[in-house]
């Protein structure tokens, strides 16, 4: 993304994210977005929306099908993409509104690495430890298996890792034995 890009997604990113503070509706509009970006990665929706061959109002018609998507301010967001041409930046304008959402509420998706599935349980557990540890909220948590763990397991948030995985036990042993 070059820079005029970048200025455009940050003025129509910008004044959403405001809004959603303001009316303190963050809650409502990360599943949503998260929703929304969920769909253009399963489908080439983005390529669509930015090949240039493809006409205004196809690229209209998408956007009317999504509508509405359960925010009403996603919904404005969405309309004023709609009215002002610029619908090959929903992904771009959707990523940095999220991201800024994150920030502004401390509210990250977290992702958890193990070796097995952790029950419903051991995760109700380990979410208040995450939060304290890590210093932020848990808006969504995202279960990876990664046999290699061996046992134990990695989290990372907000560009934070915890490690407390056996495989990582192992590591720091083995350099402490050279």
């Amino acid at each position: 993304m070059d820079k005029k890009e970048m200025i455009l997604v940050d003025s129509y990113a910008s004044p959403f994210v405001q809004l959603v503070i303001e009316k303190n509706q963050s809650q409502e509009v990360f599943p949503v977005i998260d929703q929304l970006l969920e769909l253009l990665r399963e489908t080439d929706l983005t390529n669509f929306l930015t090949n240039i061959a493809v006409p205004k109002v196809q690229k209209a018609e998408i956007f009317h099908k999504i509508l509405p998507t359960g925010s009403e301010l996603l919904d404005n967001l969405l309309r004023v993409l709609m009215q002002n041409h610029r619908e090959e930046l929903l992904e771009a304008i959707l990523k940095e509104s999220l991201s800024r959402l994150e920030v502004e509420t401390n509210s990250f998706e977290v992702t958890l690495e193990s070796a097995y599935a952790l029950s419903e349980e051991q995760i109700g557990r380990l979410l208040p430890l995450v939060q304290e540890k890590m210093g932020l909220g848990v808006r969504k948590l995202n279960q990876v298996i990664n046999r290699d763990l061996i046992g134990g397991f990695v989290i990372t948030a907000n560009h934070k890792q915890m490690d407390v995985s056996i495989r990582r036990q192992l590591q720091t042993m083995k350099e402490k034995m050279k």
